[in-house]
């Protein structure tokens, strides 16, 4: 049996052509430390502990591989991004949708905790579960104009890419 990094290689290597590096300054684990830092300032140290875990084979991807960003500017352009514009989207999502009042949620949706990891066209993010506490996690699910936080994961504009993703890379390689 290959190992999360074997199958997470394998699966890159399929999708990489057309991917150009970005080459930006990728520090992964203090990107990490951020939204760690970002959900225990909102919803409690223990909380985070147990709700925020990053997949395996994502983790493998941003260490060894995606860090910097990658973008296929074939179509309508397609990004990975970088570990601090992970940072950022995830940051501007949570405040925005999660304890801003911008769309005037009654309450947030607990649909768990989102990475936001990469996007397409101009209004398509790619995000990421990372609560383990939920049956999504490690689902990549693609938001269209919408958000799990938003209109929870059942509503039309987030439709559900990969099951892990480890599958998202290799549906990129379709």
């Amino acid at each position: 049996m290959k190992t999360i990094a074997e199958q997470v290689q394998e699966a890159w290597q399929a999708a990489h052509p057309g991917f150009v590096f970005k080459n930006k300054p990728a520090n992964w684990p203090t990107a990490v430390r951020e939204l760690q830092d970002l959900f225990a300032g909102h919803f409690g140290a223990d909380y985070a502990a147990n709700r925020f875990r990053i997949p395996d084979d994502y983790n493998h991807f941003m260490q060894t591989i995606g860090g910097g960003g990658w973008y296929n500017p074939q179509g309508l352009g397609l990004s990975l991004y970088d570990a601090g514009t992970v940072a950022r989207g995830t940051k501007s999502d949570f405040e925005r949708m999660y304890i801003g009042d911008e769309y005037d949620p009654a309450e947030p949706l607990d649909e768990g905790l989102w990475l936001n990891i990469g996007c397409w066209s101009d209004r398509h993010d790619y995000l990421l579960a990372c609560d383990p506490t939920q049956p999504t996690y490690g689902w990549v699910v693609d938001g269209h104009d919408s958000h799990p936080w938003l209109n929870g994961i059942d509503f039309a504009g987030c439709r559900i890419v990969a099951q892990s993703f480890t599958d998202f890379l290799r549906y990129l390689a379709k």
